[in-house]
């Protein structure tokens, strides 16, 4: 006020403004509680019409003391070398009304009242009252970690090298790994014991079964055990 600016007080709220400031409540308060066309018409045309503010005067006044925070005032309480149980209760009380406030003055007045439960000092009957209202207080809720988990990027893929995978090798992907699933005989190979199970029954019977349990080779473990019928037949034929 020792600058003598223009006041244009506005109420976003409901304050009681017989605790304003001198100043403030003796001058004439825009209301802005309700958000209305005609409300922001009001207060547009308060500001256009305020006057000018003067000019500053030389030399500047001191500049104000800082005002200590509530808070502040609470700790060097809390803080104090000796506290009576009058002054303890008091103390707690003035702590506790914050304690339905919102999360920013809520959490300083909790770490107060709990450095109050640790002096060596405190009464029992406070020490009761502490423990209390800290059981009821509302716990802080854990906010989530805003910062994203860090996976290794991607390795970068051509389409042209990626490879499609067939019904039969996603099959084989799904396999029990202890199980091994051969590929087909060769024909070299088959041609053998197609002539092994003519010639001699009894083993391409042997040959057959093997190649029976592999699904892959089934349709040539088929093959040799009708190899292995017909040897049988031509060895009766010749026996007879």
């Amino acid at each position: 006020m020792a600058l003598s600016r223009p006041l244009l007080p506005v109420v976003v709220r409901d304050v009681a403004l017989q605790l304003a400031h001198p100043a403030i409540a003796n001058t004439h308060v825009l209301d802005y509680r309700s958000r209305s066309f005609e409300t922001g018409l009001a207060l547009a045309t308060a500001v256009a019409s305020r006057p000018p503010a003067p000019a500053l005067p030389h030399p500047l006044p001191p500049p104000p003391v800082t005002p200590m925070s509530y808070m502040n005032h609470l700790r060097e309480q809390v803080d104090a070398p000796f506290l009576n149980y009058g002054e303890q209760a008091h103390l707690l009380l003035d702590l506790r009304q914050y304690l339905t406030h919102d999360e920013d003055e809520r959490q300083p007045a909790l770490v107060l009242i709990r450095d109050l439960r640790t002096r060596r000092d405190i009464a029992e009957g406070v020490a009761r009252e502490i423990d209390q209202s800290l059981s009821f207080a509302p716990r802080p809720t854990a906010q989530p970690d805003p910062t994203p988990p860090r996976y290794p990027p991607p390795r970068p893929q051509n389409a042209a090298t990626l490879t499609p995978v067939s019904q039969a090798s996603s099959q084989a992907i799904h396999q029990s790994p202890a199980v091994t699933r051969s590929a087909p005989l060769g024909s070299g190979l088959f041609a053998v014991f197609v002539m092994v199970a003519a010639f001699f029954p009894i083993g391409g019977l042997v040959i057959g079964a093997v190649l029976l349990a592999n699904p892959q080779r089934r349709s040539q473990g088929t093959a040799v055990m009708c190899g292995a019928a017909v040897g049988f037949l031509i060895w009766l034929l010749l026996l007879a």
